[in-house]
């Protein structure tokens, strides 16, 4: 067999991080690491997810309100134009 194998794999991994229990504690505290920053990702998210909603909805409002004010001036500079030809 090679030496690109499963076995072959962990056990050089092993070796590296000074034998089984130092790796079995290095995976442990590497999974926790990652636990703790999914969970504060997802609590962040959670957290700034209705802020985030509601700032894109005022933007959408103001820029619907801005759409609107501006066709009026315009029609308004139209008829204005109209009436001095």
């Amino acid at each position: 067999m090679g030496k690109d194998w499963d076995y072959a794999n962990l056990t050089h991994d092993a070796k590296e991080a000074g034998g089984p229990g130092n790796y079995i504690d290095k995976v442990h505290k590497d999974g926790q690491k990652e636990g703790l920053l999914i969970g504060l990702l997802t609590t962040l998210t959670a957290l700034f997810a209705p802020i985030i909603i509601k700032h894109v909805k005022k933007t959408k409002e103001d820029k619907k309100i801005a759409t609107e004010k501006l066709s009026e001036y315009l029609e308004r500079e139209d008829e204005e134009e109209k009436d001095n030809e």
